[in-house]
């Protein structure tokens, strides 16, 4: 049983454009009062077996691919690539260009009160990055030693000048528009150079606006997970 917004039971939806930095030194212990925070401000999907044995957690930064475009882009690719392998929590702040600062303390919160009440598995902390969401994850992470297990950046214009101790998978397609597979396999050579754990994927024939595409590999990374 999937519980969104856009579905039926409980969803957790957000777009927050005040209060958030009056919380700011505020830690809430549970899920209802993180809610009552960051009211309107992500999108959360709890799994049906979660109450039978620990599940990763997938934090997924979509970029600026806007609120019309989210509902299509978790149904059609985010959701069908985890198939109920683990919970999946979408800041909305990263559905656009955004604070840095505000979109830490939202995931960081997030993770703590999921942590402390969910059947999430401390050690599995995904984060996964689309387009935008890539560059935002990569910060995240670098700002944020060993708080994620793995990393996931697909179809980014990527480019990362410092060591990241957090293993990296990037998922890339040939036919990407703007940033070449030819640029994406030089940045992740420069990024194994600086010590980054960095496995880079090819996606033939795909591109950078149809993000369903990437179902195939994307499920096949979670199934490994």
């Amino acid at each position: 049983m999937n519980i969104s917004l856009s579905t039926y039971k409980v969803t957790l939806t957000l777009f927050l454009f005040i209060g958030i930095s009056s919380w700011g030194h505020t830690t809430p212990q549970t899920l209802k009062a993180y809610n009552t925070i960051y009211n309107n401000t992500y999108d959360l999907i709890i799994p049906e077996n979660n109450q039978k044995a620990k599940l990763p957690l997938y934090i997924v930064l979509p970029g600026g691919i806007g609120k019309k475009k989210y509902a299509n882009f978790r149904d059609q690719f985010i959701t069908p690539s985890i198939n109920e392998k683990g919970f999946i929590f979408s800041p909305k702040l990263s559905w656009k260009n955004c604070s840095t600062k505000k979109l830490e303390q939202t995931v960081k919160k997030f993770i703590h009160v999921a942590i402390q009440t969910m059947n999430v598995d401390p050690n599995k902390i995904i984060l996964i990055g689309y387009s935008n969401g890539g560059m935002q994850g990569l910060q995240l992470a670098k700002n944020n030693t060993n708080l994620f297990s793995n990393i996931v950046i697909i179809s980014s214009t990527f480019k990362i000048t410092d060591t990241i101790t957090t293993p990296i998978h990037i998922i890339h397609g040939t036919h990407d528009r703007y940033y070449s597979l030819r640029k994406a396999q030089l940045a992740a050579d420069k990024a194994t150079a600086l010590g980054c754990d960095i496995t880079f994927v090819t996606a033939q024939d795909k591109n950078d606006y149809d993000a369903s595409r990437y179902v195939p590999e994307l499920s096949d990374y979670v199934s490994k997970i």
